[in-house]
């Protein structure tokens, strides 16, 4: 790391990085955070906390922030705990304050609730030798507020708190004070908070659609294929994989030569990204057609996007998944405006054929040196121009065409 520490938090973001904050090392209480890449095996800065903290909770939220609330950083002990919360943005890379907790909590803990808000239970107010703590807090995102919820029977901090499948926390362990011969008497003691929320259910895809957050590429056409975007039916967790791509493979053939082990290049790495688990956006990173408009797209070819049942969860709630697996398959031929056909001697909805012909021709010299009629999805080095260096590329494609079958 780029700054030693210890007694701090790490957290798994969206994107596979893990951001590390807080702590304390021989300097004083760390502000730092840092980003590591598992992609690249490297360390990054990921900006400066409000407040150096130890023994603090963080948790993922469903918009992709992670919310850090309470611990201490007056010292061990007898120090005070912290009430203020702060909010880090993997978008922008960067802090900002979040409301602060109606009670000061050293040594609590944080669960994600299944419709998004964040159950704080416990802790203790004076360091983590006393003033232990009942009363529970929740944090609502959407408002930034924080309100009572029911307390615990038994003070406690130090303890676990694990978010099971039917939607309440078990809350189990800790100590709150009470002593045998100078040393803290751990609890054995579980209560179960009850949100009231329904039982989660097993999530279902609802749509997968090509370049749909980007609005000059969206539609029928495939001349770039910059981003998919999957729509669930509630809001989900996604374990390492899930979402994935691959040849396909299913009697391809492009330009009359049969590819039986399919066409197309893999992008090294996908990028996921939401702002909200219902809706996720796919982008492609590596072995891609990097445009100077910053957009990456795939290379030439048909590929299929799969999802993994058993790596797709409700939110919150790990020991659910997917009813079955998803599979949507794709093209992408730059030139190609239209949407695909069925080939001659083919069986519609099985087999399919696209290719760059007369009608998308129309369509480019329309928008060769005509900045009026400029269509991003055309602009293959993504320069803002469709021009000589477009033309070279659209006439090695033209009426060369891609077929496959589902």
């Amino acid at each position: 790391m780029p700054t030693a520490r210890t007694n701090f938090q790490a957290t798994l973001l969206g994107n596979g990085k893990v951001l590390v904050m807080g702590g304390v090392n021989g300097l004083g209480f760390v502000t730092s955070a840092a980003l590591y890449d598992p992609l690249s095996n490297t360390w990054s800065s990921a900006g400066t906390m409000a407040t150096g903290r130890v023994r603090f909770t963080a948790t993922l939220l469903a918009n992709g922030k992670v919310l850090v609330a309470g611990g201490n950083s007056s010292g061990a002990g007898a120090g005070i705990a912290l009430s203020s919360a702060e909010l880090y943005d993997p978008a922008t890379n960067s802090w900002s304050s979040a409301s602060s907790m109606a009670t000061p909590r050293d040594s609590a803990t944080a669960t994600l609730l299944g419709n998004g808000t964040v159950l704080v239970t416990g802790g203790s107010a004076l360091g983590y030798t006393s003033g232990f703590q009942s009363s529970t807090e929740l944090y609502n995102p959407l408002t930034n507020t924080w309100s009572a919820a029911a307390p615990m029977s038994t003070p406690r901090d130090h303890h676990k708190a694990t978010l099971l499948n039917n939607g309440k926390v078990l809350v189990a362990g800790g100590w709150n004070g009470a002593s045998s011969g100078g040393f803290f008497t751990p609890l054995a003691s579980a209560e179960l908070f009850d949100p009231g929320l329904p039982a989660a259910t097993a999530p279902h895809v609802v749509s997968v659609t090509v370049n749909g957050n980007i609005p000059s590429l969206a539609g029928s056409q495939h001349s770039r294929v910059v981003s998919l975007v999957v729509a669930f039916d509630q809001p989900v967790q996604l374990d390492t994989d899930a979402l994935t791509l691959a040849p396909h493979t299913n009697n391809v053939v492009f330009a009359g030569v049969a590819q039986p082990a399919g066409i197309g290049v893999l992008p090294a790495s996908l990028v996921l990204a939401t702002t909200n688990n219902i809706t996720w956006v796919v982008t492609f990173s590596g072995n891609t057609e990097n445009g100077a408009d910053g957009l990456n797209s795939l290379q030439d070819g048909v590929y299929d996007f799969n999802i993994a049942a058993a790596k797709v969860h409700p939110l919150g709630v790990p020991g659910i998944s997917m009813a079955g697996n998803a599979s949507t398959t794709f093209h992408r031929l730059f030139g190609d405006v239209n949407p695909p056909t069925t080939p001659a001697g083919g069986l519609p909805g099985s087999d399919f054929e696209a290719v760059v012909n007369s009608a998308d021709n129309l369509i480019f010299r329309n928008a060769f040196n005509n900045p009026a009629n400029y269509k991003a999805f055309l602009d293959f080095n993504g320069d803002g121009l469709i021009n000589s260096l477009d033309n070279l590329q659209f006439r090695n494609r033209f009426n060369r065409p891609l077929k496959w079958s589902v």
